[in-house]
């Protein structure tokens, strides 16, 4: 299946790559008086944040495409609009990243759009390109 989130091509539109952190874990670590080393258990394995950048590092980049300047950035704007929408509702939903991993679990936590956009002409056609911050959490704790 391709990239999404919740069966939704939201960001197949510019260059960016989905960055794993390393998954949270709570552990409990026993020790006694008289004996040598500890046991220790993993007692929560928690979630797993990831980030959406550029290939490169840095902000995401998001494009759409109109028949004047104002319908690239209408396009622009709905893209916004929908990942706003996830991050403010707070639900878990699916998801399939840019190496073809999924999950069923995550939460998107913040989004930011730059204040400006850079355009082009070409040929008739607007073409619009937004960068942005994309951060969210896999509750089930994996990427795969």
């Amino acid at each position: 299946m391709a990239e999404n989130i919740d069966g939704n091509d939201l960001l197949g539109s510019g260059g960016h790559v989905w960055m794993w952190g390393a998954r949270q874990q709570t552990a409990k670590t026993l020790r006694t008086v008289g004996v040598a080393g500890a046991a220790r258990m993993v007692t929560v394995r928690g979630e797993r944040p990831v980030a959406i950048v550029a290939r490169g590092g840095g902000p995401a980049v998001l494009k759409a495409s109109g028949a004047s300047r104002a319908a690239a950035d209408t396009a622009l704007d709905a893209l916004d609009a929908a990942i706003q929408a996830y991050v403010d509702s707070g639900e878990a939903v699916a998801w399939a990243d840019d190496k073809g991993r999924s999950g069923s679990y995550l939460v998107l936590t913040h989004f930011q759009p730059a204040d400006d956009r850079t355009y082009n002409n070409e040929a008739g056609t607007w073409h619009a390109w937004e960068r942005y911050t994309l951060t969210g959490v896999e509750l089930g704790g994996r990427t795969g």
